[in-house]
């Protein structure tokens, strides 16, 4: 991959469930992105709906975050 001086974002989401979002949280924290969570509570689902105005850069970090959960 080439880093680009001018990396646009775009808006990203994901369902997560309340426990993967409390693991998530502190590094979205730590990455200080812009990010909104709403929560969720479905017959099937409770859980939260996370978006994240990432670039793609970000959005890796995030998605292998998500892979150790």
């Amino acid at each position: 991959m080439t880093a680009i001086a001018t990396n646009p974002r775009n808006w990203c989401g994901v369902f997560l469930t309340a426990a993967d979002w409390n693991k998530l949280r502190p590094r979205v924290k730590e990455m200080d992105v812009r990010y909104n969570v709403s929560g969720i509570r479905e017959p099937d689902f409770i859980g939260v709906y996370f978006e994240a105005y990432v670039s793609e850069t970000e959005a890796n970090a995030i998605e292998n975050e998500l892979e150790t959960l």
